[in-house]
């Protein structure tokens, strides 16, 4: 699939604003994406944050999606996607979900995430030093949603703080999972 097929939509962590995050850089390179506002902080925000994902989805009507989220972002994500449209997302590229180890992208308050098989091919990236994820539950969570997992070494919370401001091996990587996902089907 080409990005001039697709919609991305970018599903940023709490406080996610930066010029200098990867996915505000990302956000300015891809012609097809759009970016959630950033996410609201606790547990009483969480509903409203996963509508907002629903509504971005259920109004793309042109385009088949494509989801990258990072931290927090995964988690409303794995929350929202099994109530999307059928057929609309066509892949999801996850970046550093949190764990209830970390508390740094308040993942206690997001904290169980539905872990069913997704409905569509997913990419999981994770750290082996996150301070907001467990590797292991990482690396477990991938297998119980289908997903490639993907080893980023020791790369933190894989944001501008830990040095992934550009994370041009992040994009390459996004563009290899695009290509996989095959030509856009009409629906």
């Amino acid at each position: 699939m080409k990005i001039s097929e697709t919609r991305i939509i970018l599903v940023p962590g709490q406080g996610e604003t930066g010029v200098n995050h990867w996915l505000s850089r990302w956000q300015t390179k891809l012609a097809t994406a759009r970016r959630l506002q950033p996410l609201h902080q606790g547990v009483s925000a969480l509903a409203h944050d996963v509508a907002a994902l629903h509504r971005v989805v259920h109004d793309e009507r042109d385009l088949p999606v494509v989801l990258v989220c990072h931290a927090a972002g995964c988690d409303v994500a794995l929350r929202a996607v099994h109530d999307l449209p059928q057929g609309r997302v066509r892949g999801a590229f996850l970046v550093a979900p949190p764990s209830a180890r970390g508390q740094s992208h308040s993942a206690a308050a997001f904290a169980p995430v539905p872990h069913g098989k997704l409905p569509f091919p997913s990419v999981l990236v994770a750290s082996r030093n996150d301070p907001a994820a467990d590797y292991a539950r990482s690396e477990a969570l991938a297998g119980a949603l289908g997903s490639s997992f993907v080893d980023a070494g020791e790369a933190g919370g894989l944001d501008d703080a830990a040095g992934f401001g550009p994370w041009p091996e992040g994009l390459l990587r996004f563009g290899t999972f695009l290509r996989s996902l095959g030509p856009a089907s009409p629906e």
